[in-house]
């Protein structure tokens, strides 16, 4: 239901924003990610807002291999 939400969001031509969840198990699979849609939304002239998803980190047990990506400090 979140990411369909997501879609809705993203197809709309007036929303000045594309909404990305990269994957975070691996930096390379996110940093690609993250580069193909500033791509994609450039092209669209929106801005990108980025969503760090923690919701199965627990219950699949899997740890994030770098945090240096999506901290901005």
């Amino acid at each position: 239901m979140f990411f369909k939400i997501i879609n809705k969001l993203n197809s709309k031509k007036n929303f000045p924003y594309y909404i990305v969840t990269p994957l975070i198990y691996a930096i390379g699979d996110a940093s690609e990610q993250i580069a193909v849609t500033a791509s994609h939304a450039k092209r669209l002239g929106k801005k990108i807002l980025i969503f760090k998803t923690r919701y199965f980190q627990k219950f699949l047990r899997y740890h994030i291999c770098n945090n240096a990506l999506f901290d901005s400090n």
